[in-house]
């Protein structure tokens, strides 16, 4: 069975503490990422510490006696920050959604996504600590999963996946496998 072709293009939406390092992850691993927040100032903070984690990467890999890997403009080129969410949803092939551990914030996203994604586009969540099974409303839930990372997320490998009462299987399939082929351990 061949394998399904992994997304080349990713949606992370909220540019907070989590948002900036997960978008950082796919970024690192050459994948476009457009960084959404609603927030103009958040976005450029988010921008400016990713570019301070690569530069640690940059400087531990360089004292370690290391090759260096970590070209901090090519990681910077493939984050896209925008606050008109609306206008990047149409590109995006997986959707990982970031925004502060609010059933209302989370709905509200989850409403524009569905507005303008496509029915397949994977939606995954990074709470941990929301039922969003339970608490929210999707017009297609069979999409939504849980993917929570640990903090920092550009740093711990683990990334716990979790499907829900209507998640179909190759949801969480997929989600797990696009994660591992950026370098993370789902736990399922």
């Amino acid at each position: 069975m061949d394998k399904i072709r992994q997304p080349s293009r990713v949606l992370v939406v909220g540019a907070g503490t989590m948002g900036h390092s997960i978008a950082q992850v796919f970024a690192q691993a050459g994948l476009t990422v457009d960084l959404a927040d609603t927030n103009a100032e958040v976005l450029e903070m988010a921008v400016r510490r990713i570019e301070a984690n690569l530069s640690t990467v940059k400087e531990a890999e360089h004292s370690s006696g290391a090759e260096t890997t970590t070209d901090i403009k090519t990681v910077l080129k493939l984050v896209k920050p925008t606050t008109d969410l609306s206008s990047v949803t149409n590109k995006a092939e997986i959707v990982f959604e970031a925004v502060y551990e609010s059933v209302e914030a989370k709905q509200e996203v989850f409403d524009l996504l569905e507005e303008h994604i496509p029915a397949e586009t994977i939606i995954a969540s990074n709470t941990s600590v929301l039922d969003l099974f339970a608490e929210t409303k999707l017009s297609h839930p069979e999409r939504l999963v849980c993917a929570h990372w640990f903090s920092p997320a550009h740093i711990v490998p683990l990334v716990e996946v979790a499907g829900g009462p209507s998640t179909e299987e190759h949801v969480v399939t997929r989600t797990v496998e696009f994660l591992e082929s950026v370098g993370k351990r789902p736990l399922v």
